[in-house]
């Protein structure tokens, strides 16, 4: 993406220094991953102020959600959120880890559709597929799953049924661990 006259290109390292600056230490709990991918983890509990700073803060203005991904870990859930400046052309990855709980157990998290109005569909998605509650959301009313659907088909303990509606399938196992006895 190229540069504007005049303005900036912000990294994740100066990032997480802006955020801490404003909410403290442990407010990005680490910064890195994969360089292609570069994430800065958020602490959950201050994940929608820091959020909500990122929108609005005139040296970061993240106005635009680009995508809300959804990771199932096995031993916990992260949000990645993945913003753009459309005004000074930097683009972040903002992780937020949550409690996976109980098998079955639904996740918290807070909508940030206040903030993003992409954000509509894209956690009625992630709500639908892993189960995941966002609270303050509008209406997360199924999106892709037909009615009557059980279970959430992205998380890792999601057990298929063998069928649905009174149609029977069978799937070949993704990995021998998964092969029905």
């Amino acid at each position: 993406m190229g540069q504007r006259k005049g303005s900036q290109v912000m990294d994740h390292a100066k990032l997480a220094e802006v955020l801490r600056d404003e909410f403290g230490k442990d407010a990005v709990a680490a910064v890195g991953g994969d360089p292609r991918f570069p994430c800065a983890e958020l602490a959950a509990g201050l994940a929608k102020k820091i959020l909500r700073f990122c929108a609005f803060e005139v040296s970061l203005k993240l106005d635009f959600l680009e995508d809300l991904i959804a990771v199932d870990t096995g031993e916990r859930f992260e949000l990645i959120y993945r913003l753009l400046s459309t005004q000074h052309r930097h683009r972040f990855n903002l992780r937020v880890a949550l409690d996976r709980g109980a098998p079955g157990a639904a996740a918290t998290a807070s909508s940030v559709t206040d903030l993003w109005r992409a954000a509509l569909c894209l956690e009625r998605e992630i709500a639908e597929l892993f189960g995941i509650v966002f609270e303050g959301h509008p209406s997360l009313d199924k999106l892709l799953l037909p009615e009557g659907w059980r279970g959430f088909p992205m998380r890792r303990d999601y057990e298929y049924p063998e069928d649905f509606g009174g149609i029977e399938h069978r799937r070949a196992p993704l990995r021998k661990e998964h092969a029905r006895n």
